[in-house]
């Protein structure tokens, strides 16, 4: 974020420093990675294998224009903590928790139950099917903390990375059925071949 600053405001040339050199100059300077102004300190942690933790989240795309009317596109995702893959994705105009048990249900066929659900504290994640689901299957569901963003940092990369590579690009789309193949055409040739700097 420091570099794209810099980049943007004229102060820097593109390309004219790695970011791996300023992580290196803050290491040097002393200054603790993930040191929070509260005191608390945010340490890196992942899951220890494929199937111990599925991240759930929506993005808010653009509208799609239909008509004379706009509609308005939810993305919703499951992302795989260990591998960062994605297990699901799917374009809707809503996100309510039925959409959320759609996305989880094709999930679950597709790759089995993981061990943990980890959502944000949204209506789209309360409601009692969605616990009851976890609790047959035997999935432990887990809540961030209210206004505890950092804490979803796998899921929010993921989102900037889907919004840089394939939501900014949309353009006069105004079927749900086309932002979907666009989605999945994205994961398939670009995300899900790409290796992950945080693995």
């Amino acid at each position: 974020m420091i570099l794209r600053t810099l980049v943007a405001d004229g102060r820097l040339a593109e390309d004219a420093v790695l970011a791996s050199t300023v992580q290196r100059l803050y290491r040097e300077a002393g200054l603790p990675r993930g040191h929070r102004p509260d005191g608390h300190t945010r340490l890196r942690w992942q899951a220890e294998h494929a199937g111990a933790l599925w991240h759930g989240d929506v993005c808010h795309g653009p509208a799609l224009r239909v008509g004379d009317t706009t509609k308005p596109l939810r993305i919703h995702a499951l992302l795989d903590d260990a591998s960062r893959f994605v297990v699901a994705l799917e374009a809707h105009h809503s996100e309510r928790e039925d959409d959320m048990l759609g996305i989880f249900l094709g999930a679950l066929r597709r790759h089995g139950a993981p061990d943990a659900l980890y959502l944000d504290n949204g209506s789209t994640y309360r409601g009692d099917v969605l616990r009851l689901a976890c609790e047959r299957l035997g999935v432990t569901l887990i809540r961030a903390r209210p206004g505890d963003a950092p804490a979803r940092g796998k899921m929010e990369r993921f989102w900037r990375t889907l919004r840089q590579g394939c939501l900014d690009h949309l353009g006069t789309m105004t079927q749900l059925h086309d932002v979907q193949a666009r989605l999945l055409a994205f994961l398939d040739e670009h995300y899900q071949r790409a290796p992950h700097g945080g693995l």
